[in-house]
């Protein structure tokens, strides 16, 4: 199955001296052509981490160094932090003019919670010049006049200690001058042009993502009981572990369970996250189109379990179960889903090939599947606790269905 090809965003490499590429700025892509003024930036802004983050992509190379991610003033004031490691974005600012009290506060929330800040489009005026304090990084556009600012630039390099950057360069000679002159990094369609970013954006339901909202605000709420809810959706389990994937999470180890890769990600940052996809959820109604996945994942995790010494493994059954049917979801095969998705290696073999306990256990429910679809004559005559196993689950997903339709 090929990948759908919707344009979800672009990045253009930024490049040190040596023209090793060490970080990637993000820009905001719309496939009906909408500039990011158009939508507004706190929209574009949260747009672009989603897809960054969360999206199938035939794109599978690795970004090298840290993301730059473009906000306007209004976005810092808004928020204080993005649920995100610091150390792998750093903030790009770019519609400031000058300091007032109000961004002075938000530009040392934002840096208390280690995020690195950087001011675009430096112009060398006294309303930027006083602001540098504020700042961890300078971007210095030389595609206009850049002889003069290159002049200026060596009293500020002198008096500010800053990473400065020096983007829109579209000649050797420029790029030759901005070496010269001290800059630090250096980007634009001399080095490289942006290469759009082009794939299938993942887009859970509104239901289970506001309920997670909602049940996260309370304190004694368990990470089983967390797992539990995100599991009632699969887009939005999918969601969720894309993102803790990307490449902007680390995991210490390999995730072979939803309830492990939530634990990672912590309350906080799911909580934020669910915040995030119900504002960009494009509202469809998926849970009866997926029931059958929803049954598939179920069904697995009860086989296990019934099974004593394979009950550990009635998590993982789960997560199996939900994957093998990413196809249905997200139009992408499992293949190319786990290219992207590092599951452990129970999980992988019994995904593509049906090995091993849970990958048998898949095997039985695809083939339940095609009995139930295809050759119903033939239920009589397999085994009955697979048939329970089944109804069991089937009762769980009208459960769910029921709770998101109320």
């Amino acid at each position: 199955m090929s990948i759908p090809q919707y344009q979800l965003l672009a990045k253009q490499a930024i490049y040190n001296k040596q023209k090793d590429c060490v970080g990637h700025e993000l820009l905001f892509r719309s496939p009906l052509n909408i500039e990011a003024s158009d939508v507004g930036g706190d929209l574009a802004t949260q747009q672009v981490l989603v897809n960054y983050c969360s999206s199938i992509t035939a794109s599978l190379e690795q970004t090298v160094g840290p993301v730059f991610l473009n906000v306007d003033v209004a976005f810092l004031l808004d928020h204080d932090s993005l649920p995100v490691d610091p150390e792998s974005v750093y903030i790009e600012v770019n519609d400031f003019s000058a300091l007032n009290d109000a961004l002075t506060t938000a530009l040392l929330a934002w840096r208390s919670h280690g995020f690195k800040l950087g001011l675009t489009n430096f112009d060398f005026s006294p309303a930027h010049s006083a602001a540098l304090e504020y700042f961890d990084f300078v971007k210095v556009d030389m595609l206009i006049d850049p002889r003069h600012k290159l002049e200026q630039m060596d009293a500020f390099r002198k008096a500010a200690q800053h990473l400065w950057i020096a983007e829109r360069i579209e000649t050797d000679e420029v790029f030759n001058f901005c070496v010269e002159a001290g800059f630090d990094m250096f980007q634009g369609y001399f080095l490289a042009r942006p290469r759009d970013m082009m794939g299938a954006a993942i887009r859970p339901g509104n239901e289970v993502t506001i309920q997670i909202v909602k049940e996260l605000d309370r304190s004694d709420i368990s990470m089983d009981q967390i797992a539990e809810l995100v599991a009632r959706d699969p887009k939005l389990a999918v969601q969720m572990l894309k993102i803790i994937n990307s490449p902007l999470f680390a995991l210490p180890k390999v995730v072979d369970d939803l309830k492990d890769a939530l634990v990672f990600l912590g309350v906080d940052m799911l909580r934020h996250w669910a915040m995030i996809l119900a504002f960009l959820s494009n509202g469809s109604a998926h849970i009866e189109a997926s029931r059958i996945i929803l049954n598939r994942a179920k069904t697995c995790e009860i086989l296990c379990h019934k099974v004593p010494e394979n009950s550990r493994l009635g998590s993982t059954a789960f997560l199996v179960g939900l994957v093998s049917g990413v196809d249905v979801l997200v139009s992408v095969t499992p293949k190319h889903f786990l290219q992207q998705v590092e599951l452990s290696e129970i999980a992988v073999k019994a995904i593509l090939n049906q090995e091993g306990v849970v990958g048998r256990e898949l095997r039985k429910v695809l083939d339940l599947e095609h009995t139930i679809s295809q050759q119903h004559f033939k239920l009589d005559a397999l085994d009955e606790a697979l048939i329970d196993a089944y109804r069991e689950a089937d009762a769980w997903v009208d459960q769910v269905v029921s709770v998101l339709n109320a």
